[in-house]
């Protein structure tokens, strides 16, 4: 342990100062949090906080990041500084000398990064701490993520040198076994579990898996991976429980992920668009005749459906290419906005076949799709669509 000599103030870090030559600007997990407007000069958000008889103004600048920033403001765990984009802090009445950050620790540090900041300002990151210091003070300052996103839990600003705090040391939990998805996410969040149950994915893009149980419940597993729908994820593995922003059930591993030895075929569920609730979050199913009165977008973009009287908030976050206008049995992965259904489409389909735009072989030789369209070359365990000249099958695959 480096230090035990803390201020008060700083323990009480995320609350409002009590020393007043420290200010808190900001805390995503704080019971009060100001309000975040948008900034269309910066494609990011501003706003204003008056702390012990000082003024501040923080906005959020997208600059070169490739990712439309978010909300600060609506934000339940951390503010996302994306690569590229930039925080900007003003107070018309102090001189800012000090500036204390915490970042948020998910995913073993990954969002724990130093930063490009203004001329005139150091930072030293000491775990997930980034004290920033000015010698003679400025009233603006900028901070740039330009290696990597960074995720901000807190900010403490001072005309005054801030103490870096010493979290204690964490008592490591014993891991509580879970023999299903119900037994996780019964748990608290943060709750350390061993997997003691297989799943089946149902759905992967990058780190992000969707996997279903025996008994059809689905969870969220984010981590690096090389699996594939269908593929069996063995028991036997730890991980954290976590409810992400109290609406996504996670499981966030601790170390490597296990290889997959088998095969499951998944087929998604059929469902009403009606019986579509936040209750299914994580669930990848089949919503059939979904009428489109206009082509979907082709970038990342949110558009509606309707089926019947039913309007379907739709989201293109996969950036699949367009499809005109028309009626499509769209396999969908229900994900929760603002406390709301979004569904990100994962397929368009036209026949109920679980494959978009497939197009026969001239030669009439038997080619084959996952179910998410994309050609496997050598089929391995699991189901797909075989296409032999004008005749598209389901076919399941076992060797």
């Amino acid at each position: 342990m480096k230090k035990f000599l803390l201020s008060l103030s700083i323990m009480a870090f995320g609350v409002s100062a009590v020393n007043a030559a420290e200010y808190t600007l900001y805390d995503a997990n704080g019971a009060t949090k100001t309000e975040w407007d948008v900034n269309a000069a910066t494609n990011g958000f501003t706003t204003s906080v008056s702390e012990n008889g000082k003024s501040f103004t923080l906005t959020t600048d997208k600059a070169a990041s490739t990712t439309a920033l978010r909300n600060p403001g609506t934000e339940t765990k951390s503010m996302r500084v994306y690569k590229g984009s930039s925080l900007s802090i003003e107070s018309s009445d102090l001189t800012i000398k000090s500036i204390l950050i915490k970042y948020d620790d998910l995913d073993n540090n990954k969002y724990v990064k130093t930063c490009v900041l203004s001329d005139g300002w150091t930072g030293a990151l000491e775990g997930v701490y980034y004290s920033l210091t000015s010698a003679n003070g400025s009233k603006s300052f900028t901070l740039t993520a330009k290696e990597a996103q960074v995720r901000i839990v807190s900010i403490v600003v001072s005309d005054t040198e801030i103490t870096v705090p010493v979290d204690p040391d964490p008592t490591p939990s014993e891991a509580v076994s879970v023999k299903n998805v119900k037994d996780a996410i019964a748990l608290d969040t943060k709750t350390a579990v061993k997997v003691d149950f297989d799943l089946t994915v149902a759905f992967v893009n990058a780190n992000n898996i969707f996997a279903v149980d025996a008994a059809g419940d689905f969870i969220q597993i984010y981590g690096k991976n090389s699996y594939k729908a269908n593929d069996v994820i063995p028991a036997g593995w730890e991980a954290t429980y976590e409810l992400y922003n109290n609406a996504t059930p996670e499981l966030l591993p601790k170390g490597s992920l296990p290889a997959s030895t088998k095969q499951e075929a998944f087929t998604p569920k059929e469902v009403a668009a009606a019986d579509i609730t936040t209750a299914m979050v994580n669930n990848v199913v089949l919503v059939k005749n979904v009428v489109l009165e206009a082509a979907s977008p082709a970038t990342k973009d949110n558009f509606i459906g309707k089926v019947g009287n039913v309007e379907l908030s739709l989201r293109n976050n996969y950036t699949l290419a367009s499809v005109d206008a028309g009626t499509y049995d769209m396999t969908l992965l229900v994900t929760v906005f603002n406390k709301a259904t979004s569904l990100y489409v994962i397929s368009y389909n036209n026949d109920g076949s679980g494959v978009d735009e497939i197009e026969a072989e001239a030669n009439g030789e038997a080619v084959y799709y996952n179910l998410q369209g994309v050609k496997v070359a050598e089929p391995e365990n699991g189901l797909y669509i075989k296409v032999q000249g004008n005749k598209a099958t389901k076919v399941l695959i076992r060797k």
